[in-house]
């Protein structure tokens, strides 16, 4: 048992690799390049990145690549290596497809990393072509079982539109139905995000989230089962309006509604919360006091309204206005 970060301790690399590993997201921290110098010669840019935690450096410099013997052109792959068992222990190499990048836990028992850089395609006598395939570092990289599920080229289970999975360390969300044993293809059925995209895009859909929308009850007398009429006096857009003796509600979600009608004491009211629901008609209804507050859930087409249940007299100006209240809670 000890505290890693303390007086007096050693701090390993392992230590700092376990760290940093649920901080970043394998890739590159900055922009590189790579430039066919014709022949077997591939020209590398200077990087800095981070593999199972572990920062590493690169200069730049030239790579030999490994071209195919037959004839035909072939891709290849250039990665990085961490090899914590060698006496070099970053390297940059190159291999011919099919390729699958060792990928051992370093800070642990494993011993090699490997990263995927870049692809070219050669034939036996030159390399025609390379294309950068490194991803960036995401910070807040998302770890096995937090939001999303690990998976592998082909789908373990079967995922829904909207579900995130985690493929090679990069989150993805689902755009389209993904059945067991089906191949996750970019651009087809999943969309590369991260959590700061997913969050900003959470934050957009909830830009209402505390807001509130006043409206005024009209001043005079209410008759016995009456609805009382409402004015909308202020509101930011309108997934809150006002509509004769109703408010509508054109979005989704829970809402706080605090009731401020200026009536004598002890008038009752009869709250009213109803709408369609999958083509069912539905209807909430409550008791209320004069000045009372309810928290309720609402859907699109609903409309709220209040009956007055006894002839009552509401004053919907002045100093002392009747007015209902409206908070989005989520």
């Amino acid at each position: 048992m000890r505290v890693v970060r303390a007086a007096g301790q050693n701090v390993s690399p392992s230590d700092d690799g376990r760290l940093f590993d649920q901080i970043f997201s394998d890739g590159l921290f900055t922009d590189t390049t790579f430039t066919n110098l014709g022949g077997n010669s591939v020209q590398i840019g200077a990087m800095y990145g981070d593999l199972c935690g572990r920062d590493f450096t690169v200069e730049q410099m030239t790579l030999t690549v490994t071209l195919p013997e037959g004839e035909g052109e072939v891709t290849g792959y250039i990665y990085v290596e961490i090899d914590t068992s060698s006496d070099d222990v970053i390297t940059l190499n190159s291999a011919l497809a099919p390729f699958t990048p060792t990928y051992e836990d370093i800070n642990t028992n494993g011993a090699i990393a490997q990263m995927i850089l870049a692809e070219y395609t050669a034939t036996a006598v030159a390399v025609t072509g390379v294309t950068p395939v490194f991803k960036k570092v995401a910070a807040g990289a998302v770890r096995a079982g937090s939001v999303a599920t690990v998976e592998t080229a082909q789908a373990t289970q079967n995922h829904s539109v909207g579900e995130y999975i985690l493929l090679d360390k990069q989150l993805y969300i689902v755009t389209a139905a993904v059945s067991a044993g089906e191949t996750f293809v970019e651009g087809t059925n999943i969309s590369a995000t991260s959590i700061g995209g997913e969050l900003k895009a959470l934050n957009n859909g909830l830009t209402q989230l505390g807001k509130i929308y006043r409206f005024n009850v009209s001043s005079g007398a209410v008759a016995i089962n009456a609805r009382m009429p409402f004015v909308k006096s202020y509101s930011l857009d309108d997934s809150i309006y006002a509509d004769g003796t109703s408010i509508k509600f054109t979005r989704s979600g829970i809402v706080r509604i605090d009731l401020n009608v200026n009536a004598q004491t002890g008038n009752r009211l009869w709250l009213t919360i109803h709408g369609n629901v999958n083509h069912q008609f539905i209807t909430y209804g409550t008791y209320v006091t004069c000045n009372s507050s309810i928290v309720v859930q609402v859907d699109t087409s609903y409309e709220f309204y209040i009956t007055a249940k006894e002839a009552c007299t509401v004053n919907g100006g002045g100093t002392d206005p009747s007015t209902i209240f409206f908070t989005w809670m989520s």
